[in-house]
C-alpha cells in the first residue's frame, strides 16, 4: 500500500445527505475500478471509501452524512485542504469473463460500481445496472444515459415512483439471458439477503460469479 496526500479542490453536498470530494490525485495515477482509499484523518484515524470516478487525474469520493466520526471530520474539510491517504487498495475487482454483468447497488453502495460502469461501458454491451434506494433523492448520480440498461428501485413511501420495494423482486424480470455474473455493493445485510436470493431462486448462477462487497 502507498501513503499519499491529495489536494481536495471540489467540494460538495449532495441531496444533504452525500459529501463529494474531488480530489487532485495526478494523472499518474493508477487504480483498478472498484477499489478505494483508506482516509488516514487526525489522530490517525482510519476509514475506508470507494473510488467513484478517476478522470484525467480527478478523483472521485464520496461520503454519507451520518453520526460517525469519519463522515464528522469530513464535513470540516474544505477546498484546497489536503487529505492523506492509503490506497488504492481492495478487491472488489471486474472479472475477465464471457458473461453478462449485472451490477447491484443499495444507497451508497454506487460508488465503486460507478466506477467500473465507467471502465466497460465503451467495451462491453452486455451489462446492468440495479440501484435500490429509501428515497428517490438518494439517486446522487444520473445513470440515464444507460437507457434500458438501468433499474431504479425505490423501498421508502413514495407512490409517484414506478418501481418500489426492494432490488431482488425486479431481478428475474429484467434479465435477458442467464449467463451473467454478480457484482452486488452496499449494506451488509442487504448484500447477504440478495445474494441469497440469487442462490435460491436462480439455480444458472453458482456462488463462484456473484462478487461482494459490504459496507
Amino acid at each position: 500500500m502507498v501513503n499519499n496526500t491529495s489536494k481536495i479542490v471540489r467540494k460538495e453536498i449532495l441531496s444533504n445527505k452525500y459529501i463529494l470530494f474531488k480530489l487532485d490525485v495526478g494523472k499518474e495515477f493508477k487504480y483498478i475500478p472498484g477499489q478505494y482509499l483508506i482516509f488516514i484523518f487526525e489522530n490517525n484515524l482510519r476509514r475506508s471509501y470507494s473510488i467513484a470516478s478517476c478522470k484525467d487525474g480527478i478523483l472521485d469520493i464520496c461520503i454519507k452524512i451520518d453520526e460517525g466520526l469519519g463522515a464528522q471530520l469530513s464535513l470540516k474539510l474544505n477546498e484546497g485542504d489536503t487529505i492523506n491517504f492509503i490506497g488504492p487498495v481492495g478487491t472488489f475487482n471486474l472479472h475477465e469473463d464471457s458473461k453478462s454483468k449485472i451490477f447491484i447497488a443499495t444507497g451508497v453502495g454506487i460508488t465503486p460500481i460507478r466506477s467500473m460502469i465507467e471502465y466497460i461501458q465503451d467495451k462491453e454491451s452486455n451489462f446492468k445496472l440495479f440501484w435500490g434506494v429509501r428515497n428517490k433523492d438518494d439517486f446522487i448520480f444520473d445513470f440515464s444515459y444507460l437507457g434500458n440498461k438501468y433499474i431504479q428501485v425505490v423501498s421508502g413511501k413514495d407512490e409517484t415512483f414506478e418501481r418500489k420495494g426492494h432490488v431482488n423482486e425486479y431481478l428475474l424480470d429484467n434479465l435477458e439471458d442467464k449467463n451473467v455474473s454478480f457484482y452486488i455493493c452496499g449494506n451488509s445485510f442487504i448484500v447477504t439477503d440478495i445474494k441469497r436470493y440469487i442462490i435460491e431462486n436462480m439455480d444458472f448462477v453458482t456462488p463462484e460469479y456473484i462478487y461482494t462487497e459490504k459496507f
